[in-house]
C-alpha cells in the first residue's frame, strides 16, 4: 500500500489500485493513512475500493492506519469489510463501535481495539449488547486493547477500571454464549449512538506501543453457565502513547512488533505449558533425561546478563591474542552479539543447555565497527561442538568461502563430521540480497544438512536484504524487539535480522528435540502392549528438523506459522 501520510489525488489512488487482480483470499491488507488532494471523500475511498475488489472473499489480517483527525466513520468501516470474512482486525481508529464490530465479526479470531480513555467506551464494549455478542460466533480468542497514557479522560485508578472491564466482559460473554440469541436491533442502535458521542477528540500515536505501565495484564477467565464451562477470549492490555499533535506514525513498526509479538507470544505460551509437562519425566528419569545441548558459536556470551542468570554455562574459547598466548574467555562477548543470540535461544527454549564456543574475531579492514570471524577458529569450534556432544550448533553468521585450500578442506571435513554425528546445524543468511556471493560458509559445505535461516518481515516475507532463493526458512528477526539488543559492533556479513532469526530457529530446533525426548520417555515407561513407536531425539538429524520446519510452512512461503502447531 502507499507509504504513511502519502499525498495523492483520488484519481491517482483509483488508477493505482484498480490494477491488481486480487485472489479470493488475502493474507494481509495493510492500509496507510492517505491525504487526498485537493478534496477527499473517505467514504468514497473505502466503498469504491471494496466494490473493485469483489473477488476478495477472505482476509486473514486487516491493518488500517486510521489514527489521524480524518479517521473513517463507523459506517465506512462496516461497508469496507462487509463482503470479506476477516480473521484478524486491526483497524487503528479510536473507540470502535461494538455494534459495527459485531456486524463484520462473524469470522474474527483476534481483535485490536484502541481506547481513548473514556470509561463510557469500556462500558459499551463490555456490556452484554457490546463485544460479548461476538460469543455467538464462537471464534474470537484474543482481544488486544491499547490504552492511552496521557488522556485527560483517564482516571487515577485505571488499573481498577480495566480489571472491572475484564470481569464484566467475561461475565457477559458467558451469558451471551449460553443464550445464543441475536442482538436487539433497538439496543444496537442506542449503543451505536452512545459510542459515537463518547468518542472524544483524542488520537493515538500508533507508532509507539509498549506494555501498559499502569496495570499491564492479560486476562483469561472461565465462567460456568449451567453445567457447562465457557471460556472467554484472552484480553491483553497494552499502552499506546497519545498526542493531539503527533508526528506521522511509524507505520511499519507497530505492525512488525505486533506480528513478531504474536510469534514469540505463541512460543512463550507453549513453553510455559511444556515446562510443566516436562517436570515429571525429568524427575523420574534422573540422569538419563538431560537438557538438549546447543553449541553457540559466536564471539562469546556475557553470562552475567540478567536474563541469562540462574543457569550454569560451560564453554570453550578459540580466541587468542596475536601471539597465541592469551586465551580470551568465552564468558565475555567482544561486541554483545553472542549475548543477544543466547538470550533468543533461551527465550524459545528455556531448558536448553547452551554451550558457549567463542571464536576469534578481528575488525574488518574497510569498516572498523564491523567484526569478521577468523575462519580457522570456526573449524576448531565446530569440531569441539561435536566432541562435547552438542545436538544443535547455532551459527548466527556466515563467512566467505576460504581461499586457502587446506583450510577449506578442514572446514568441509568438520561439517561432514558433524553430519555423521547427526548434529543439527543452522547458520544465518549472508544478507547481501541478490548481489552477494552464494558460496558462503558453512552453508556451502553441505547444502542439504546445514539449514540457512533468513529474517522475515512483519508480514512473513523475506526482509529486503535477504534473497529468498538463498535461504531455507524464514524466522522472525527483522526489527524484532529485545531490550538492550543493539550490539556494539556487527559480526560477520549479517545484519542483525538474520542473526537473530537463526538464534530463534536454533531455539525452536532444540525445543522440538526436547518435545521428542519427553514423548519418547512417556512411551517407554508404559506397558509394552500400550507403547507407540516414538523415536528418541538422538536419532533425529538436520533432515528431520528440516522436515519439521517445512511442516509449519504455508503455501509458497518459507515462513513458519508456529501458532498452527503450538497453539492447540
Amino acid at each position: 500500500m502507499a507509504a504513511p501520510s502519502t499525498d495523492m489525488t483520488f484519481a491517482q489512488f483509483e488508477s493505482h489500485w484498480n490494477k491488481p487482480d486480487f485472489e479470493t483470499t488475502l493474507k494481509y491488507v495493510p492500509i496507510a493513512n492517505i491525504k487526498f488532494k485537493p478534496d477527499k471523500d473517505d467514504d468514497r475511498v473505502v466503498s469504491k475500493g471494496r466494490n473493485d475488489a469483489t473477488r476478495v472473499k477472505r482476509i486473514l489480517h486487516v491493518i488500517v492506519d486510521d489514527m489521524k483527525r480524518n479517521y473513517h466513520s463507523y459506517d465506512a468501516i462496516e461497508r469496507a469489510l462487509a463482503r470479506a470474512d476477516v480473521e484478524i482486525l486491526d483497524w487503528r481508529r479510536p473507540d470502535l463501535c461494538p455494534s459495527n464490530i459485531f456486524k463484520i465479526g462473524k469470522n474474527l479470531k483476534e481483535l485490536y481495539l484502541y481506547w481513548g480513555g473514556n470509561d463510557a467506551i469500556l462500558g459499551a464494549w463490555s456490556e452484554a449488547e457490546g463485544l460479548p455478542m461476538l460469543a455467538q460466533y464462537g471464534k474470537l480468542s484474543k482481544i488486544f486493547i491499547f490504552s492511552p497514557e496521557d488522556s485527560p479522560d483517564l482516571s487515577s485508578n485505571i488499573s481498577e477500571h480495566l480489571k472491572g472491564f475484564d470481569d464484566r466482559l467475561i461475565r457477559n460473554w458467558s451469558l451471551v454464549a449460553e443464550k445464543r440469541r441475536p442482538p436487539s436491533q433497538e439496543r444496537s442502535a442506542i449503543l451505536d449512538d452512545s459510542a459515537t458521542l463518547a468518542s472524544g477528540s483524542l488520537r493515538l500515536d500508533s507508532g509507539l506501543f509498549r506494555p501498559c505501565s499502569a496495570g499491564s495484564h492479560i486476562s483469561m477467565k472461565r465462567e460456568v453457565a449451567g453445567d457447562r464451562e465457557i471460556a472467554g477470549p484472552q484480553i491483553i492490555h497494552l499502552a499506546a502513547k497519545t498526542s493531539l499533535k503527533s508526528k506521522p506514525a511509524d507505520y511499519d513498526r507497530p505492525a512488525a512488533e505486533m506480528d513478531q509479538h504474536r510469534w514469540m507470544q505463541c512460543m512463550q505460551n507453549f513453553t510455559t505449558a511444556f515446562l510443566k509437562v516436562r517436570e515429571r519425566p525429568a524427575r523420574d528419569a534422573e540422569n538419563n533425561f538431560k537438557s538438549i545441548r546447543v553449541a553457540l558459536i559466536d564471539d562469546g556470551v556475557d553470562t552475567t546478563q540478567s536474563s541469562l542468570q540462574g543457569r550454569d554455562y560451560l564453554g570453550r574459547s578459540f580466541a587468542f591474542d596475536d601471539a597465541g598466548q592469551r586465551n580470551y574467555p568465552y564468558w565475555i562477548s567482544d561486541s554483545g552479539h553472542g549475548t543477544i543470540m543466547a538470550r533468543f535461544i533461551r527465550k524459545i527454549c528455556p531448558t536448553a543447555d547452551i554451550y558457549i564456543i567463542k571464536v576469534a574475531t578481528r575488525p574488518a579492514t574497510q569498516d572498523p565497527n564491523r567484526l569478521t570471524i577468523v575462519v580457522a577458529s570456526v573449524v576448531d569450534a565446530i569440531n569441539h561442538a561435536v566432541d562435547c556432544g552438542a545436538r544443535v550448533i547455532s551459527m548466527s553468521w556466515s563467512v566467505r568461502r576460504p581461499e586457502d585450500k587446506e583450510l577449506l578442506k578442514e572446514f568441509d571435513e568438520a561439517i561432514t563430521r558433524a553430519v555423521r554425528q547427526r548434529t543439527i546445524m543452522l547458520c544465518a543468511s549472508g544478507d547481501q540480497g541478490k548481489i552477494g556471493n552464494d558460496e558462503t560458509y558453512p552453508k556451502h559445505a553441505d547444502q542439504e544438512n546445514v539449514i540457512r535461516i533468513g529474517a522475515a518481515t512483519a508480514m512473513g516475507n523475506n526482509a529486503r536484504y535477504v534473497d529468498e532463493h538463498k535461504i531455507d526458512f524464514l524466522f522472525p528477526g527483522h526489527k524484532i524487539p529485545l531490550r538492550g539488543s543493539n550490539p556494539d559492533k556487527e559480526l560477520g556479513y549479517v545484519h542483525e535480522g538474520s542473526s537473530v532469526a537463526t538464534a530463534i530457529a536454533a531455539g525452536l530446533a532444540t525445543l522440538i528435540l526436547e518435545c521428542v525426548q519427553v514423548g519418547h520417555f512417556s512411551e517407554v515407561t508404559k506397558p509394552p502392549r500400550s507403547q507407540q513407536s516414538i523415536p528418541d531425539q538422538d536419532s533425529m538429524d538436520s533432515l528431520a528438523i528440516r522436515a519439521g520446519f517445512a511442516s509449519m510452512v504455508r503455501s509458497n512461503s518459507r515462513y513458519l506459522w508456529v501458532w498452527e502447531t503450538f497453539s492447540h
